[in-house]
């Protein structure tokens, strides 16, 4: 099983390799996450020490909810590292963040890859998918 954390500004070499993007540009990016308080990164180390997988998210506030809502922008495992659970950490790791945010719902648009986010608990509501973060009452 990956280990999993926070981005780091030296992880944009590997970031940008994940995501077919320049090193240059992702570290702009990391930097600008780093900034934010409304969304994080985090990241699933090889065995190697390199990344093979990221997942991204945002939260605010929604106009069709009562508490905020956590959108993943990018949810990726490097090819070759798939089917090993890496996704499904990177995914829980991120519930909890968004938990911990206030948020009570998490949102993603990926056709792509329903079939795993539908074994994850998403569902779809339009274009999106969504799962809920905690038990309703």
């Amino acid at each position: 099983m990956a280990d999993l954390r926070g981005a780091l500004p030296s992880d944009a070499a590997d970031l940008a390799r994940l995501l077919g993007t320049n090193p240059r540009a992702m570290t702009l990016r990391l930097e600008a996450f780093s900034h934010d308080p409304s969304g994080t990164v985090l990241v699933a180390l090889g065995w190697t020490g390199a990344v093979v997988g990221v997942i991204a998210l945002h939260w605010a506030p929604s106009l069709g909810c009562d508490r905020a809502v956590a959108q993943i922008s990018v949810l990726i495992v490097a090819e070759d590292e798939r089917r090993q659970g890496i996704g499904r950490a990177l995914v829980k790791a991120a519930a909890q963040s968004a938990r911990v945010a206030g948020c009570d719902t998490m949102q993603i648009v990926a056709p792509d890859a329903a079939p795993f986010l539908d074994a994850l608990g998403f569902v779809a509501t339009g274009p999106s998918l969504s799962r809920r973060l905690r038990k309703q009452a």
